[in-house]
């Protein structure tokens, strides 16, 4: 791709966020003032808020490109990004040569220059610090700098003021200690940042000697101050706030408050997990951080889980000795977003992938010989020697995709009878999520970056898939290798990026892509995986193998959306104009497939200590104290089948957090519609065919208290009775139809 297009491309990311996060900022800064607009068409809004860009048509058409992106045509805008807007409007209405402007270049004008006039504006010392003012524009210029923001970029500026070698820092490791995005929903608030964390790492860190010394300081400290045992009440943490206010918690609460007290004395830090790995007789998820010290991202231990010598640090030959070098989809949470995470650095920490490829391959070349595949297999063999030699784990995950790359590479040539330059390898986590959902009635499907890495070199997934798609389309390879690792696990539709399993959305777009094209290429999917006992499999899936479970995929998108859709909108119209409805659960999805409808609750926590909590899959209510009180309850839709021998479960996801915001009224949650998807409830009751109350259970009346342990399962081929009684719906079920 031609570097002005790339710059294009990278700043219309930036400019569709600015529209595309604005739920985001409600629950974030709650200061400030939104105004809804009533339904009306996105021209119209736009003239409204800006009336002179009527005499602009060509800077109108790239706004409401942009704006109706993601078909936020009605949702409330902050008073930031309204001024952003217009502030890039008057930014073009005082060029002399508007004749010359291209639409790329109204695009780079939106993202870039207007972010740089306002936050040069807030801070003015910023135009001191060229490098440091990119990365704040990478990190906030998508939420147009509110309050909150510019005033977490100013202490930023005063810890890259102090901290000299800052300026030596490449952009991405800056990134990493100027986010304020904390791990699941919430954000740092930047007063407690400064005021009580800042000292507190200060203090720690008074006779570190240096960077790695400093960070060992901190993980001994909260091990020391913070109590293990017993996660959040209500799930992980999400930011620093919450884990020194709680005085306990897990690994993934140690490794919040490691990487914010790191960040507080200027040390960039990450937060790592992995959803399975040994653990004495059992299995069980991880997390831990990893700081950037003198060019490397070391691993830094939370807890004594892979620390066997006690000096806070991960070292390959402790998980070699813990049998935790076999550990898949390790993944670096974002520094833009706290949610859709998926930076894959599983190479940076698993080698045994690449032997047992290279044992493979090895056993293919037995009576096969090949001196192109040869050359590849010994180019592997090599790069897995500079693998062991490495400390950092980007240099590891670099080297370990080398390898991987031409061992598939040989394998191609070997399987496929061609020549090595015919064959394109591609690693499937580095595509974004696609993502099929309602929008206004309509079913859509959307390209989505899994976060909001936008204008950062940091894997941004839109511009490799349009590097990829220009690469394949020029190329026409005869074949392409898609490899993907994952565990015996689950595949959602709607958020593929929230779960283990195989973006199955994704590999549909590539097939339209080569379809669309008249490509001649073949796909093949290379899929390395292990199940609950870390026992793995290799499996080759070519087109006929993947076809089926992608067919069934298509299928289970739109129909099961359309059904979940009738079922939350029976709900909905008992709740607002009628008293009583049926329901039907027909026995087979599309009368061949086992499915079940579940409803259940949600394990993600947020505490804000505000009386309502929202969040992509979960609204759960606390009191003033912030007192957690209950979870709300939303419906799920699950078909099983299997790609290879890999076991998938399709799943549809009932509480999409795009559609309604929440609340409270007294002690009841208010929903607010302000899109069109599916709701989630505070106030069902559901009953068994036998009269057993499944839900509530117990707890304050009509909240739900046990999540996700107690899900409840709809039997299939059954009429439900769906009914108002006094403040509650209640569901019944009939046990036939």
């Amino acid at each position: 791709m031609k570097k002005r297009n790339l710059i294009g491309w990278l700043a219309a990311i930036i400019l569709i966020s600015l529209f595309g996060l604005l739920i985001w900022n409600a629950r974030r800064d709650k200061g400030h003032t939104h105004t809804h607009p009533g339904p009306q068409d996105t021209k119209g809004f736009l003239e409204q808020k800006i009336p002179g860009i009527v005499e602009y048509p060509e800077l109108e058409e790239v706004f409401i490109d942009l704006y109706s992106q993601h078909g936020y045509i009605n949702h409330g805008l902050t008073e930031e990004e309204i001024y952003f807007m217009q502030r890039g409007f008057e930014i073009y209405e005082e060029k002399t040569n508007k004749e010359d402007y291209s639409r790329e270049d109204l695009i780079y004008l939106m993202s870039w220059e207007t972010p740089k006039s306002v936050l040069e504006e807030k801070i003015p010392e910023i135009k001191n610090h060229p490098e440091l003012e990119e990365v704040f524009i990478d990190l906030f210029a998508a939420d147009a700098f509110s309050e909150n923001e510019t005033y977490h970029m100013k202490v930023g500026l005063e810890i890259y003021k102090e901290k000299p070698k800052l300026k030596e820092y490449p952009k991405e490791a800056l990134i990493y200690v100027m986010s304020r995005a904390g791990i699941f929903e919430d954000f740092y608030n930047a007063e407690f940042f400064n005021q009580t964390l800042i000292p507190i790492a200060k203090e720690i860190t008074a006779e570190a000697e240096d960077d790695l010394a400093a960070v060992k300081a901190i993980s001994k400290w909260v091990n020391n101050n913070i109590s293990y045992g017993g996660s959040m009440d209500y799930g992980p943490a999400d930011i620093p706030e919450d884990v020194l206010e709680e005085k306990h918690g897990e690994c993934g609460d140690y490794s919040v408050l490691i990487a914010g007290l790191a960040r507080a004395v200027g040390i960039p830090a990450r937060y790592v997990s992995v959803q399975l790995m040994n653990s004495g007789e059992r299995r069980s998820s991880h997390a831990w951080v990893e700081v950037y010290i003198d060019g490397d991202w070391i691993p830094i231990a939370s807890t004594g889980a892979l620390d066997l010598d006690k000096d806070m640090l991960i070292e390959y030959s402790e998980l070699m000795e813990l049998e935790n070098n076999k550990m898949l989809d390790v993944f670096i949470r974002s520094p833009y977003h706290p949610r859709h995470s998926r930076t894959d650095l599983t190479f940076g920490y698993n080698n045994y992938i690449i032997q047992q490829m290279i044992a493979e391959v090895e056993s293919m070349l037995e009576g096969n010989y090949n001196l192109e595949a040869e050359a590849n297999l010994e180019s592997a063999k090599s790069e897995l020697s500079l693998w062991e030699t490495k400390k950092s784990t980007e240099d590891r995950n670099r080297i370990g995709r080398e390898a991987m790359e031409h061992l598939l590479r040989a394998v191609a040539i070997l399987e496929e009878d061609i020549t090595g330059d015919e064959v394109y390898v591609a690693f499937l986590e580095d595509f974004p999520i696609v993502n099929r959902r309602r929008l206004g009635g309509e079913l859509t499907t959307s390209i989505w970056t899994n976060e909001v890495i936008d204008s950062a070199e940091i894997n941004n997934p839109l511009v490799f898939w349009e590097d990829f798609q220009e690469t394949l389309i020029e190329t026409n390879p005869k074949v392409l290798y898609l490899f993907d690792t994952t565990y015996e696990n689950k595949t959602e539709i709607m958020f593929a990026g929230n779960c283990l399993g195989i973006d199955l959305l994704m590999l549909q777009k590539i097939n339209e892509l080569i379809t669309n094209e008249s490509l001649d290429t073949e796909v093949n999917f290379v899929l390395y995986w292990s199940d609950r006992e870390f026992l793995e499999k290799i499996e080759f899936l070519e087109d006929e193998d993947i076809e089926p479970v992608l067919s069934l995929t298509n299928l289970f998108q739109d129909t099961a959306l359309d059904f979940m859709w009738d079922l939350n909108r029976a709900i909905e119209s008992v709740k607002d104009n009628v008293t009583k409805t049926t329901f039907y659960l027909p026995p087979k999805f599309e009368e061949t497939y086992n499915y079940r409808i579940g409803a259940m609750g949600s394990d993600i926590r947020e505490m804000n200590f505000s009386r309502v909590q929202t969040g992509p899959y979960q609204v759960h209510i606390v009191t003033e104290k912030g007192e957690f009180r209950g979870w709300s309850l939303s419906f799920t839709m699950t078909v099983e089948t299997s790609i290879g021998e890999l076991p998938l479960r399709l799943e549809i996801l009932g509480s999409g957090w795009h559609g309604f915001s929440t609340e409270m009224e007294g002690d009841v949650i208010k929903q607010v519609e302000i899109g069109d998807d599916f709701p989630k409830y505070n106030n069902l009751i559901i009953v068994d065919e036998l009269g057993n109350v499944l839900r509530p259970d117990g707890k304050d009346g009509y909240y739900y208290s046990k999540c996700p342990g107690g899900d409840v399962n709809l039997d299939s081929g059954q009429n439900l009775i769906i009914e108002r009684e006094g403040n509650y719906i209640k569901i019944t079920e009939t046990g036939n139809a």
